[in-house]
């Protein structure tokens, strides 16, 4: 998963990226090599080749890290409008602890993804919280989910990035990105 934050800027995992490139999830050089991009919700189905921008690898222990930012390659056409530009909110100060949250992911393999309802748990060290499902159809935070946001119902927005998995524990990276940092922003 990854989160489109412009025209030709896709915010995501560096372990996503590892893995889609064939590495091992944790390897720490960033890559020199194209990443495919698909957009499987957009009316018309495509994809893009993009490259890493900005390299925060993994890191061990529960230190911040596993941020890759791409951005498409010259010759290639825009992310598509209707895919739709994510609109990050500033929760500096604030807590969200009672807020109703959604998660979507499509796990490997799979065409079709589902939406997951969760709650934060709390802290998890450094810049990482637990997040846990509250789904009654019992779906589960899980593989696939990596790199794509963390709605915030209350906000409407993004709030944080799905990042982690370790035995049943799903954790994010708490993504602090204010409006006002981010010209090419819109809400949808």
């Amino acid at each position: 998963m990854a989160m489109v934050i412009g025209r030709r800027s896709v915010l995501t995992c560096a372990h996503v990226v590892n893995e889609a490139l064939g590495h091992a999830g944790a390897s720490t050089p960033k890559p020199s090599g194209l990443v495919r991009i698909v957009f499987p919700l957009a009316a018309v189905q495509s994809e893009r080749l993009a490259s890493v921008s900005t390299w925060i690898p993994v890191q061990r222990g529960n230190k911040p890290g596993d941020v890759a930012l791409l951005l498409l390659e010259h010759d290639e056409a825009d992310i598509p409008p209707d895919v739709g530009i994510a609109d990050f909110a500033d929760i500096t100060g604030r807590t969200i602890d009672q807020d109703r949250l959604g998660v979507y992911g499509i796990r490997g393999g799979e065409s079709i993804g589902q939406h997951v309802q969760a709650r934060f748990v709390g802290d998890a060290g450094a810049a990482m919280t637990q997040l846990d499902s509250t789904d009654v159809a019992g779906q589960l935070i899980r593989a696939g989910f990596s790199g794509g946001g963390v709605f915030d119902e209350r906000e409407q927005a993004i709030v944080g990035m799905v990042q982690r998995v370790k035995a049943d524990v799903y954790k994010r990276q708490q993504v602090r990105l204010s409006r006002r940092d981010r010209p090419d922003h819109r809400r949808h």
